[in-house]
């Protein structure tokens, strides 16, 4: 087992000494190596309630419980001060390799002794494989920073993926051609209304972020990601931010009696560990006039996944000293949606499409339905159902008490100039 814990030299070592020559010697016995990332979420945690000293101390054990296992062959570094990097070498398949990682999870969730304490350091592991046929060592670095970030973001521990080169990826790239397209100003915003369920009339959109690349429209789900992984997040969130205000203000002008509306827009978790959100966010609304509590800024859970109380903190703050409002998105998909609640004094909860296009047709959705928007108004929180598509789902959501709906049963996402169109006849129906 060699181990180094000088995060440069370690760095340099494993990109340029032991990769290579690991995937050479994969290749040649046709055999599958992985290259493992281990975190640990709440060592922020550990380290400001007990000093780093501590830290670093539950890293030695963390290093050493690997070690107790690992082959002699296996390397272990730590890089970047607080993740550990293990090379799995000469596995016969993915069953095995998937054996080893639930292994290193068992061990490494298992709390350390320290006095009379006990401290918990869960893992996020992340795992980049190949057989090492036309695959470098950058190629199976994404691979394996692609996986901790699922990780992270996901109930699970640990995560998987298989490492292809970069002229298979066409999305390798993207980082910096997000960047060109920011700069250029290449993004735009689609607007989706939301509406009252009693009345029909729209209280406010969703701003939803596209970047049209290559003559087709790429997915959030897609560019966000590779955002998130370099500082591009807080580039595309100040640029929603401004646009999003300065087109519902436009909306206002067009259509005076729509003063009164709301625009949301989705914040990454990384936007919250940045000082610069709340400064930016009040500049904003100053430049655009808008009152801040017409601003909602939307959370899904993974935002709260790696520092709960922390992320819980920097939300509650935005609301309190800037007054915008607060909204936890997709509610209901995640496993600690009631912890999040407790720690977070949200104006606002979505529930997901995926329990809200069953209610008609299905008892359990009907139920877990009833149960969130309870839970809603208990704690004076607006709900906001998402996916509806028949009058049937707005018949029962009414009977809820759910207040706000969200769906194709009354628009698509919209350019600006067709949420102009679409609100003037929207006012002009609930106004017959």
């Amino acid at each position: 087992m060699s181990e180094n814990s000088l995060p440069t030299s370690a760095n340099l070592r494993l990109r340029n000494s032991i990769l290579p020559q690991a995937l050479a010697t994969t290749a040649k016995h046709q055999t599958l190596m992985a290259v493992v990332f281990i975190c640990f979420p709440t060592l922020k945690e550990i380290n400001t309630r007990r000093g780093y000293e501590t830290g670093d101390w539950a890293l030695d054990q963390a290093t050493r419980k690997i070690s107790e296992f690992a082959r002699t062959d296996e390397c272990l570094f730590r890089i970047n001060g607080a993740k550990l990097v293990l090379i799995l070498p000469s596995l016969e398949n993915e069953a095995i390799m998937e054996m080893v990682l639930a292994r290193i999870t068992d061990r490494l969730s298992t709390p350390y002794e320290i006095g009379t304490t006990s401290l918990f350091m869960p893992p996020k592991i992340g795992a980049g494989y190949t057989d090492g046929l036309n695959v470098g060592s950058e190629d199976l670095l994404c691979a394996t920073e692609t996986a901790l970030n699922t990780a992270r973001k996901s109930s699970r521990n640990w995560q998987a993926e298989k490492a292809i080169p970069a002229s298979q990826d066409p999305l390798r790239d993207f980082q910096s051609e997000l960047k060109n397209a920011i700069e250029q100003d290449k993004l735009t915003l689609s607007f989706q209304p939301q509406v009252d369920l009693r009345t029909g009339k729209c209280v406010g959109f969703e701003a939803l972020t596209r970047w049209q690349h290559l003559n087709t429209f790429i997915s959030p789900d897609i560019f966000i990601p590779y955002a998130e992984r370099s500082e591009l997040i807080h580039q595309i969130t100040n640029w929603t931010l401004h646009n999003a205000l300065r087109q519902l203000k436009e909306l206002e002008a067009q259509c005076p009696d729509g003063s009164a509306l709301r625009v949301s827009l989705n914040i990454s978790g990384r936007c919250l560990e940045n000082d610069l959100l709340p400064r930016s966010i009040k500049n904003a609304l100053g430049i655009w006039g808008i009152e801040p509590e017409r601003l909602i800024l939307e959370l899904t859970e993974t935002a709260f996944i790696e520092d709960l109380k922390s992320a819980a903190h920097a939300c509650n703050q935005l609301k309190q000293e800037l007054g915008v409002g607060i909204s936890l998105d997709d509610f209901g998909l995640g496993y600690s949606g009631l912890e999040i609640l407790q720690h977070v004094d949200a104006n606002e909860l979505k529930i997901d499409r995926r329990f809200v296009s069953h209610v008609c047709t299905d008892e359990r959705s009907l139920r877990i339905v009833k149960g969130l928007v309870l839970i809603a108004k208990s704690l004076g929180m607006r709900v906001v159902a998402e996916g509806i598509e028949t009058e049937e789902i707005v018949t029962v959501l009414h009977q809820m008490s759910a207040q706000v709906g969200q769906g194709y049963l009354f628009s698509k996402p919209l350019a600006d100039h067709e949420a102009v169109a679409w609100l003037d006849e929207n006012r002009h129906k609930c106004n017959v």
